[in-house]
């Protein structure tokens, strides 16, 4: 996986994001994203799980580790790529079905093929991979790299304070 990403190139993985986005932008704006995931090649018996939880599973995984996305590599970290990757996994995660990010152990949901609805137990595998997103190593480096004090520019604004702005401190 080719992770190096510059200040001015995204990560090979945002710009495939990116066209995939563009291809698909009225679906995808209209919320109905699962629509361009229509896939009947692999049944629900062979891989339990809907085209938009292995879609949102597989980035999730990928983002986790792509260097330039992943928050682990300050330098490196790409901002706008990071957050066409995020803005992307939070449209992916509002279609996941409901049962994903549950704490029981397993999750039940029902999927149309057709003109029928069947009931289906997700993968625990896919639904792991997916619920990766949340967890503590991965936000926390995230956040890390969110509240870089280089790049937000903290002493410039601590060491730009006025005298109104020390008074509503002191006041707090």
């Amino acid at each position: 996986l080719y992770t190096a990403g510059t200040s001015s190139s995204p990560p090979p993985l945002v710009t495939f994001i990116h066209h995939f986005i563009n291809w698909n932008a009225d679906d995808v704006s209209n919320g109905h994203i699962e629509k361009t995931l229509n896939m009947t090649d692999i049944i629900l018996t062979t891989c339990p799980a809907p085209p938009v939880l292995c879609l949102l599973a597989n980035l999730v995984q990928l983002g986790k580790g792509c260097n330039s996305l992943n928050g682990l590599d300050q330098a490196n970290f790409h901002y706008k790529g990071a957050a066409e990757l995020f803005n992307f996994i939070a449209t992916l995660i509002n279609a996941a079905p409901q049962g994903t990010f549950s704490s029981r152990m397993s999750a039940v949901e029902w999927v149309s093929t057709g003109s029928t609805s069947s009931p289906i137990v997700l993968s625990d595998v896919v639904i792991d991979q997916a619920s990766a997103v949340l967890s503590d190593a991965y936000v926390r480096a995230l956040f890390k790299c969110a509240i870089n004090d280089e790049e937000i520019g903290t002493e410039k604004v601590i060491n730009t304070k006025t005298e109104k702005d020390k008074k509503q401190e002191q006041d707090l």
